[in-house]
């Protein structure tokens, strides 16, 4: 890969989360035509500078009280409003109680 295409690659990540080196291989691929193994772009990238962490899992921050309630509320209401041998289904797995959402590591 030329200088250039390096400087550019470089600004692609730097504006862009890049979650993988199969990610940055297959961006190089597509913009400059030019095939790289994931072992080759792992040097690369080393090379320019860019390290990888793995993100690790941090509780978000939870809704104020008076926002909680307010959802509780409506939850009740919706559940109230429902005909005899009707069902609510919640497909947030984790619930009202815990919300997790995967950050990296700075």
């Amino acid at each position: 890969m030329t200088d250039e295409y390096e400087k550019f690659l470089c600004k692609h990540l730097d504006k862009n989360l890049v979650i993988n080196t199969k990610q940055a291989c297959n961006y190089v691929k597509k913009i400059f035509k030019v095939i790289y193994t994931v072992n080759g772009m792992v040097k690369t990238l080393k090379r320019l500078g860019y390290v990888y962490k793995k993100p690790k899992r941090v509780p978000s921050k939870l809704l104020s009280l008076e926002k909680q309630l307010k959802c509780y509320e409506k939850i009740d209401k919706i559940l109230d409003s429902l005909k005899p041998k009707k069902t609510a289904f919640f497909f947030d797995w984790a619930g009202f109680r815990h919300k997790v959402k995967i950050i990296t590591a700075g």
